[in-house]
Parts: structure tokens; C-alpha cells; sequence
């Protein structure tokens, strides 16, 4: 008795599939919705957006003004994903430019950086992206 039950569950399921195949491949819209939009999806993500970051503005802080700061910043300079669109001078200039909204963010280096790096101290360096800084209205 339970392996007849058994059987006509597996009929009943396979019948029920087989139904709601004809009904899904008779109907044009739903097929649009199964096969359309997924291949479209894939085209779109594939091919058109991209994830790629390029020529962000970037304000450099250079407090220790030596030469590995400037080659660090040169590197940064040559680089596609960077735009360097500032020196700043002081840590007031920070949130000025920030509201301006040219940039998105600034790398701020401590003082004697080349020192503390040759003596493998830890080293302060920071990069303060433009979400970080809360612009207050005025």
C-alpha cells in the first residue's frame, strides 16, 4: 500500500511539472520573462557595467615634504586610477576642499616619513575618502 501511494505521488508530481512546462512554453510573455531578461542581465553586466575605478581627484597633505613622500606621490600622479588635483598645506584645507565637491579624496602624510620608514616604525599615513567627511551646511 505505501509503495502504491509512493508511485502515484511521483506520477502526480511529474504530471503537474509536464502541465506547467506546456503552459510556460506556450506563452510568449512568460518565456520573455524566463529566458529575455537574464540574457539581458548578462549583457548589461557583462559588457557595459564596469567596476573599474579610473582618475579619481585626489588632495595630497605632505607634512614631511622628503623625497619618498614626493616619489610616492609621483607614482600616485602616474597612475591611471589617480587625478592629483591639490597640494594641501595644512589640515584646515581638508574640509574647504571637500565642500567644493572636485574632490573625492586626500592622503595625508605624517612628518618624517622617510625616517620612520627606514627605521620600519609604524607609519601614520591616512586616506581620507570623501564619504568619511561629513559636509555641514553653512
Amino acid at each position: 500500500m505505501q509503495g502504491q501511494a509512493k508511485a502515484f505521488k511521483n506520477e502526480t508530481v511529474f504530471g503537474i511539472h509536464k502541465k506547467e512546462f506546456y503552459h510556460i512554453f506556450r506563452d510568449p510573455r512568460t518565456l520573455l520573462v524566463l529566458f529575455g531578461i537574464p540574457v539581458a542581465q548578462l549583457l548589461i553586466f557583462g559588457y557595459v557595467v564596469t567596476t573599474e575605478v579610473k582618475n579619481i581627484s585626489v588632495a595630497i597633505l605632505d607634512r614631511s615634504k622628503d623625497d619618498v613622500t614626493r616619489e610616492i606621490t609621483q607614482k600616485i600622479i602616474e597612475s591611471d586610477y589617480f587625478t592629483l588635483t591639490q597640494n594641501l598645506q595644512s589640515d584646515t584645507q581638508i574640509e574647504e576642499v571637500f565642500k567644493t565637491g572636485n574632490i573625492k579624496e586626500v592622503i595625508v602624510f605624517e612628518p618624517n616619513f622617510a625616517q620612520k620608514l627606514a627605521a620600519t616604525e609604524q607609519l601614520k599615513y591616512n586616506s581620507l575618502p570623501m564619504l568619511l567627511m561629513p559636509i555641514r551646511p553653512t
